[in-house]
């Protein structure tokens, strides 16, 4: 193996023109950050190849999804793989479920540095680094089945998966000492070392749902190959944020009677890790508040006056680049609907009623979308991506929260009139 060191860019799950799902009501300001999302983190990631002077870009599955028809995403794709086709990198692009290879194999345009992998295939292609006479080979790359078909070489060895699922035959078959790296696909961020190699799978580089949450990105893949070929090379992995958005689903313990400085605190005191990123233009916050009591009328202040947001950003430190957009699920105590439900037949049979009916909501969701006969389009998969991702538990504890602000005023009322 020659002594050379040699360094690339690995990323998974582009979704280029993907509509993010799930944000809620948002200003023209973060609708416009939103809608750009997906496309600007992929710009961002081009320009980090470039900065980085990398030797070569693996973008491992699901660059855009085939049945959003979507042209923008063919022309950013093409705008981005011809920056760096002009800055002398090349491009591996393997085909994921989204983006089958059939599609690739049609497309027109690609500049002749990208080399779409089959993932059927076993074929094996050579990685060189340099121009004219020192052009020199520092790599080969395929997919798993490639390294299995075929002897190994005296270079660094790479195959690409467009999962991020690792079970033990994946493994076996990767890291049996055929394979250095293996770079995967897929939407979580792991790394997995062994004697013989390495696995890793950056995750999606913007985060699509809510559930996608924290910094999002791709990574830069240091290797040194050393003269010593019983030696593993040696591989460094650094994050590389590129969102644009970012999500997070924080949950708060609260204060039954807190206030607006006291309710800050606390939701700070939940975000202290998390740190604000260069891309980063919009957080997403999804707020679970326990044992919110009477909050819910602090809440709809906030939404006039935006002064909850204030306070976070001030104690946070947050950039004024980077906009706040929260939304609130209040989960109130099991003492003060216990309470209601002994006072009250009508409140116990509604809370009865909501537990009943948690865990079948998404489900009769679905059927009720298949049984309209709506036409397909992209509106109506994003409705259905929508409802595959209820939270039951957060349904659940926003009726109770409607609930219990129902039956407490008629409480209220009834104690009023008594006296």
């Amino acid at each position: 193996m020659p002594d050379k060191s040699f360094k690339f860019l690995h990323a998974a799950n582009l979704y280029l023109s993907h509509q993010l799902v799930g944000t809620g009501y948002l200003n023209d300001d973060a609708q416009k950050v939103v809608q750009q999302a997906t496309n600007a983190a992929f710009q961002n990631l081009v320009e980090e190849a470039i900065a980085w002077e990398v030797d070569f870009v693996l973008l491992a599955g699901n660059s855009f999804d085939e049945t959003d028809e979507s042209l923008g995403a063919r022309v950013e794709l093409l705008a981005g793989l011809s920056l760096l086709h002009a800055a002398n990198i090349p491009t591996f692009i393997l085909p994921g479920q989204a983006d089958p290879y059939d599609v690739w194999h049609r497309m027109a345009g690609l500049p002749n540095s990208v080399t779409i992998i089959n993932p059927q295939s076993s074929d094996l292609f050579a990685i060189e680094s340099g121009e004219g006479s020192k052009e020199k080979l520092i790599a080969h790359i395929g997919t798993v089945r490639s390294f299995q078909s075929q002897p190994s070489r005296n270079s660094f060895q790479i195959a690409m998966t467009a999962t991020d699922e690792i079970d033990e035959q994946l493994k076996q078959q990767s890291l049996s000492g055929a394979v250095n790296y293996l770079a995967m696909g897929g939407n979580v961020r792991q790394t997995v070392e062994s004697s013989t190699g390495t696995l890793h799978a950056p995750g999606g580089t913007q985060g699509i749902i809510a559930t996608d949450i924290g910094e999002r990105g791709c990574s830069l893949v240091e290797v040194n190959l050393l003269t010593d070929t019983n030696q593993k090379p040696s591989i460094e992995i650094e994050f590389l944020p590129v969102a644009t958005v970012r999500w997070e689903s924080p949950i708060v313990q609260t204060s039954r009677f807190a206030n607006k400085e006291m309710l800050s605190k606390q939701m700070s005191q939940a975000l202290e890790d998390v740190q604000p990123q260069p891309h980063e233009k919009l957080w997403l916050l999804q707020w679970t508040l326990d044992n919110s009591g009477t909050l819910s009328s602090l809440l709809q202040e906030e939404k006039k006056d935006q002064s909850l947001t204030g306070l976070l950003r001030h104690i946070l430190s947050v950039p004024k680049e980077i906009q706040i957009h929260s939304t609130y699920q209040l989960r109130p105590d099991e003492n003060s609907i216990n309470q209601l439900t002994q006072q009250s037949p009508l409140a116990e049979s509604f809370f009865q009623k909501i537990d009943e009916r948690k865990e079948a909501l998404p489900e009769q969701l679905q059927q009720l979308m298949a049984s309209a006969g709506l036409q397909e389009n992209n509106r109506t998969k994003e409705l259905v991506s929508l409802i595959k991702n209820l939270n039951p538990d957060k349904i659940r504890g926003h009726a109770q929260q409607l609930g219990l602000d129902w039956f407490s005023s008629i409480a209220s009322s009834k104690s009023l009139e008594e006296e």
